[in-house]
């Protein structure tokens, strides 16, 4: 069984090294992810590893660890190389994944020889899913469960994601977790199973008034209360120029009348 291909894009467009999977079967193949900025570049190094195995494009189906344009910003031009790309709405996934209960429930891709199961985890991104590849038994998180730095929009949702992915992963086992971002060079992608516990605490630990929480493999942003404050700040800033004008509009009339 082949090892998931993995490359990494020095263009990701959040400037943090984007990876994308090619997980190849006897049949068919399953990209996981295509955030780049150079189509050409994707297209070349996913066709040759097709190649290699006697498969093309046709052959292939582009799928996302979640929809953030960073993992999906090659799209294009594996469509026009003749893939099969699943679109980016919770709807799309759904359908294509056959989950009605979403976020319950789990999904399996058969690509010859090669088992991929898909579990919802949404939280950091709406339709986030995890990915694990029973051939190499290596779990694909996404942004979702990634060494560093995690974002998370929606608290509840990841909390009960986190608890999803945890039994998920008592009931599979996975060799390695492999997330979507190289924070750093000199840092390893992979992370060890047992770590779900530490995000299962962290994400307890975060809250409106308290959005950070840092431990050894992660950090957990909440964005919520961060952009709210900024919202806030924006409108105090709005409030105190819009004084200003009043202020100064006050003092040319007094001196009109003067």
């Amino acid at each position: 069984m082949n090892a998931p291909s993995f490359s990494e894009s020095p263009r990701a467009s959040t400037g943090r090294r984007l990876s994308f999977f090619l997980l190849i079967g006897t049949e068919r193949a399953l990209l996981v992810d295509s955030g780049t900025q150079d189509g050409v570049f994707l297209v070349e190094v996913v066709g040759e590893k097709l190649a290699e195995s006697g498969l093309g494009f046709a052959d292939l189906t582009v799928a996302h660890s979640h929809s953030h344009l960073d993992h999906r910003s090659g799209d294009e031009a594996l469509t026009d190389a003749g893939a099969r790309v699943i679109g980016s709405t919770v709807e799309e996934v759904r359908e294509f994944w056959n989950l009605e209960a979403w976020p319950e429930g789990v999904a399996s891709l058969d690509l010859g020889d090669r088992l991929v199961e898909v579990l919802p985890i949404p939280g950091h991104n709406d339709n986030s899913v995890a990915l694990f590849d029973h051939g190499t038994r290596a779990l694909l998180s996404g942004d979702s469960m990634m060494r560093g730095k995690i974002n998370v929009n929606d608290l509840s949702a990841f909390r009960d994601s986190v608890a999803r992915l945890s039994r998920f992963i008592d009931d599979v086992d996975p060799r390695v977790i492999l997330g979507g971002h190289l924070e750093r060079a000199n840092v390893p992608l992979g992370l060890a199973p047992a770590t779900v516990e530490e995000l299962a605490v962290l994400s307890e630990r975060v809250s409106f008034v308290r959005p950070f929480a840092r431990g050894d493999h992660f950090t957990i942003v909440y964005l919520r209360p961060i952009f709210a404050a900024m919202g806030g700040g924006f409108l105090l800033l709005i409030g105190g120029l819009l004084r200003r004008l009043v202020l100064a509009a006050r003092r040319r009339r007094t001196r009109n009348g003067q």
